[in-house]
Parts: structure tokens; sequence; C-alpha cells
């Protein structure tokens, strides 16, 4: 008897080791990803060593290249047929090195669009920048034309409260002593009244300014407000964005038959319309495309731009995602020593 088939194990042998059911050792001899088992007088399975070292391998597949390759790999074994399950295993292997290539990229671009400068001013945030400075103009010009027209009524009721004074003493001077007295004390009535409508006169005049220019600034206000929040929701159409890429619409409506740009359509026109969201993966896919990587590659990496919100909560994955690729490598090199010593004990 061969030492591999001298252990006999029953299934809760096996599941033991890896911490699994017995139900579930013998589901995996049912999909034949290992061998089947003898039977015993009695009908109850005997596994070998061989049945062990097989689990091994499964598991350790499944860890490092997912159920469905792990179970081509233990078949094609069961079957002999070695270079299938070798094959399985290097289109695995591939597959990583392009999810590599893939974190590259991202991280690539991730660092330019998050280090790049802002972009320039469009046209509407032009309009906006000058509708402010307008507004800011004509509030001084009002300010200015209104502080005239308040020291202009100041010196007029002064001017005729000067006038009148000067009269009322001259008609003083020409009377008697009595007269004069009693003029006297006229004028100084009288200068007391002026002064008095001087102050309400310009308390008024001062306070409609202040209420004028009140009304003003809060028009503005609101002005300037509703023109930054028109600025921030307003959607490109698709030659705007061609135009700020430098490319040619085509080539827009290329990228989003390949899966890279999703911009929605207007409801009326059914035309294109990029928004800040749009725009941004519009230059993403440039900026890669710029560095030759293929429109399927800049689909993927797009994808995970959008999943994370945006290029900065996408750097701040990075080192994340990174960690899982090296743990599925690490997972790889395990799963081919497993298997490599399934392969010995099978002879082969």
């Amino acid at each position: 008897m061969k030492p591999q088939t001298a252990v006999q194990h029953r299934p809760v042998d096996l599941a033991r080791e890896h911490g699994i059911s017995p139900q579930t050792v013998r589901n995996y001899e049912r999909d034949g990803v290992i061998p089947p088992a003898e039977r015993a007088e009695s009908g109850h399975r005997r596994y070998t060593l061989i049945h062990a070292s097989a689990l091994r391998a499964y598991l350790a597949l499944v860890a490092a290249h997912g159920y469905a390759t792990a179970g081509d790999v233990m078949r094609a074994v069961a079957a002999g047929d070695l270079d299938t399950a070798l094959r399985a295993v290097d289109r695995s292997h591939a597959q990583l090195l392009r999810d590599r290539e893939t974190l590259d990229a991202v991280e690539s671009a991730a660092h330019v669009l998050t280090a790049a400068p802002p972009p320039s001013p469009t046209a509407a945030d032009r309009a906006t920048a000058a509708d402010r400075a307008g507004a800011a103009e004509r509030a001084g010009a009002a300010g200015r034309v209104g502080s005239g027209e308040r020291a202009g009524a100041v010196e007029r009721v002064g001017g005729a409260d000067r006038v009148g004074a000067g009269n009322r003493v001259g008609g003083a001077e020409r009377a008697g002593g009595a007269d004069r007295v009693g003029a006297g004390n006229r004028v100084g009535e009288a200068e007391r009244v002026g002064l008095g409508e001087r102050a309400g006169v310009v308390e008024r005049v001062g306070g409609a300014g202040r209420v004028g220019a009140g009304d003003r600034a809060t028009a503005g206000d609101r002005a300037t407000a509703g023109d930054r929040a028109t600025a921030a929701e307003r959607a490109l159409p698709i030659g705007a964005v061609a135009h700020r890429l430098g490319v040619r619409p085509a080539t827009l409506r290329k990228w989003e038959r390949a899966g890279i740009l999703r911009p929605e359509r207007d409801r009326a026109t059914r035309q294109r319309v990029y928004r800040p969201a749009d725009v941004r993966d519009a230059e993403l896919a440039h900026l890669l495309r710029r560095g030759g990587y293929l429109l399927a590659h800049i689909a993927t990496v797009v994808d995970q731009v959008r999943i994370a919100g945006g290029p900065e909560p996408l750097a701040a994955s990075l080192a994340t995602w990174r960690e899982r690729l090296a743990t599925r490598s690490r997972a790889m090199l395990t799963a081919a020593a497993r298997l490599d010593e399934h392969l010995r004990a099978l002879g082969r």
C-alpha cells in the first residue's frame, strides 16, 4: 500500500483542519475539486493523504484566485490535464499584473489631478466677476452722490438760516431800545429754531442714505449669490468641453461609447450636457490618453475615480488598494506551493 493511501481520514478529520463542516468536504468531492473518496464496506467515505493535499491546494487557490479559477485548476488536475490547470493560473497572474498597472495609472492620475492648479475661469465665471465689480462700482457711485446731496441740503439750509437771521438783525437795529431787546430775543429764538431744523434735516437725510445703501447692498448680495449658484450648477455642451480639452466632439462621443464618460441629455433638446463631474472625468481621460493608455484601461481608471467620489478621496484609498493587491499576491505564492505539493503527491 502506498504511503499516500495508507492513512485514512473521515470527512470530519479533513474538515477540522480548515475550520469547515464535514458536509462542505462532501460538497467539494461532489463538485470534483477533490478526488472521489473510497467507500468502506459500511458505505462511509474514506479519505487519504491525496484528498488532504487536494483540499489544501483548493482552499489556497480559492484565497488567491477565487472559486471559479480554483475549481478549474483542480478539475483539470484531476483529469490529468496539467497544461489547462497551469494556463488558468497564468491568466489569474496576468490579471493581477493588470490590476497593478491600473493602480499605478490611477495613483499617477490622482496625484496629477490633486496637484494641478485650479482650472482657468470660464466665460460664465468672468461674467459673474464683472457683475460683482459693476455692482460694487454702482454702489460706490450712489454713495458718493448721496453724500453730495446731503452736504448740499445742509449748506442750503444753513444759508437760508443765515440770510433770515441777517434780515431780522437789521430790523432790530432800526427799531428803538425796547424794540431792539424784543428783536434780540426773536433773533435768539430764530437761531435756536434754525439749528433744530438743520439738525432734523441732516438726521433725516443721513437716515435715508443709510437705508438706501443697505437696500442696495442687500440686493447686490442676493444677485451675486444667485450668480455663483447658477455658475456652479451650469452644464456645458459637448462643444464647450471639446474646446476646453482641445479635442473634437467626436472624440468625446467615442469615449462615451467606451464607457469612460456618462453625460446626461437635456430634456428639451436631447443634446449631451456635461456637469462638473463629467468634465472632471473627461479631463482625467484626456490625461491618460496622452499617456498612451487604451480606452478600456482608461474606463477602469475613471470608474475608480467616480466610485471614490473624486481624485482626493481616491488618493486616500490608494494605500488600502495596494495592500489588497499585496495580500492577493502573497496568497498566490502560498497557493502555488500547495498546488506543487499536491502535484508531487500525485507523482507529477
